[in-house]
């Protein structure tokens, strides 16, 4: 056993009895700590490529970042409790060092408002092994930040209201929140610059789902109209000079077809809405298709072939309790998770 990794040792030690876990404890000093600092984790909260930003079951201060492929995992230092509502997300990126090895970084986002309407962002970077803070203030011409109801203010003109749960993807170095009115706010964690993306649409009632897809930022909105209802997908081409997007796919639902005579005969009804429709994901890889849920029921959705196919029965304890679904990408080599720096204060400090 001395000679396994530890990621490995964690595994068999998961696949034993409680009650042989127990007695494993007693064995030395070494296999308590594996056993016992294995993290307990509470839900999901963000992805990106194959990693995993995690909640602990003890407080909302223990983050965690996981790898489910390679089994591995790090506790993060904790932070403060924040008061209020907060937004977080996770951005990641590796490749080969002049030494040919493998490294990686990451860094995991919070915004959240203080008092006095001025955005909070606390950042956690793999490369010091701290978190920082960032105080961004609302200048007297602007609207105030505003998180939960009203805007957060970028650009002096538009406004943002980010969406209290879930709708947060990593999109190359930055880290993009899901707006509930047709805009997204988008944050560079390594240079702290916000950006302000509007859609130029102003429809009111939407299922609307972001995500990456080859490279490029998506999202997939499910409009109403008056007697049909359609599925559109929008993909950014350039989010730093005058947000350009490019519609990619329009389809109506009642063009749909399928092998599966229920799901043929429910796309045909014009109160689908009321079944529990609402698109989970885009896949990362192949643009023509999204996945949808429809009461219950987990579907495939090919927009070039007007295809839909069924593709499994979400469990009521699974799906149902969750805000948001995550896409985690296989990637060729698994993303290794970096240690913490050593001899350094774990500590917030203010920047």
């Amino acid at each position: 056993m001395d000679t396994l990794l530890e990621s490995l040792k964690v595994e068999i030690l998961h696949r034993l009895p409680l009650q042989s876990l127990a007695l494993c404890k007693c064995i030395s000093k070494h296999w308590l700590t594996l056993i016992t600092s294995t993290p307990r984790v509470f839900a999901a909260l963000a992805s990106c490529k194959d990693l995993l930003l995690c909640l602990g079951r003890v407080s909302s201060n223990n983050y965690y970042i996981v790898n489910c492929i390679t089994m591995q995992w790090l506790k993060l230092p904790p932070v403060r409790e924040a008061p209020r509502k907060l937004h977080v997300g996770l951005v990641c990126d590796s490749g080969y060092n002049n030494h040919d090895r493998m490294e990686s970084w990451y860094r995991v986002v919070r915004l959240i408002l203080d008092l006095h309407n001025n955005m909070i962002v606390k950042i956690f970077s793999s490369d010091t092994g701290e978190w920082c803070e960032v105080r961004m203030s609302s200048r007297p011409e602007q609207q105030p930040f505003d998180l939960e109801r009203a805007a957060m203010d970028i650009s002096g003109h538009e406004r943002l209201l980010l969406r209290s749960t879930g709708g947060v993807v990593a999109f190359g170095r930055m880290i993009f929140w899901q707006s509930s009115k047709w805009s997204i706010f988008g944050f560079d964690p390594n240079n702290c610059e916000c950006y302000f993306i509007n859609l130029g649409i102003g429809l009111d009632e939407i299922v609307d789902c972001m995500g990456v897809c080859n490279g490029c930022l998506r999202i997939c909105m499910v409009l109403r109209f008056f007697d049909h209802l359609e599925l559109t997908v929008l993909e950014l081409k350039d989010y730093k000079e005058g947000s350009m997007w490019r519609s990619e796919h329009m389809v109506e639902f009642q063009d749909m077809d399928s092998s599966n005579t229920w799901l043929r005969e429910i796309v045909k009804k014009k109160d689908l809405l009321d079944y529990g429709l609402r698109v989970l994901a885009h896949d990362p890889r192949d643009g023509d298709v999204v996945y949808l849920e429809i009461k219950q029921q987990l579907i495939m959705c090919n927009m070039k072939k007007k295809r839909l196919k069924l593709i499994h029965d979400i469990a009521d304890d699974c799906f149902n309790k969750l805000g948001s679904v995550y896409t985690f990408v296989l990637p060729w080599c698994p993303t290794p998770i970096p240690s913490l720096p050593q001899n350094i204060t774990m500590k917030e400090r203010k920047v």
